[in-house]
């Protein structure tokens, strides 16, 4: 199963950026950071962020962070183990 979630976190960074996986980005001017509204939490002002060239994020409303790979698993409520989706050289 680790192979599968290995293949996953190498597949998803490199064929889709940021902006392709939110609906409405919100680019901050003269950036590769995108803004958003948080989808873990209701906000009234955008405070997730999005880096492009590290493929991670951050909500600075409900601390929710990571990369790429565990955006898509959060916004589509999979529960990925966490050691399985780390280089084996880490785990």
């Amino acid at each position: 199963m680790s192979e599968l979630f290995t293949a996953f976190r190498e597949w998803v960074p490199r064929y889709y950026s940021w902006n392709e996986l939110v609906s409405t980005p919100s680019f901050h001017p003269h950036t590769t950071t995108l803004r958003i509204s948080c989808p873990f939490h209701v906000e009234k002002t955008p405070s997730l962020r999005m880096w492009e060239g590290s493929k991670r994020f951050k909500c600075h409303g409900c601390s929710v962070e990571g990369d790429m790979v565990e955006y898509v698993a959060l916004v589509l409520g999979v529960s990925l183990e966490r050691h399985a989706l780390l280089p084996k050289e880490t785990v």
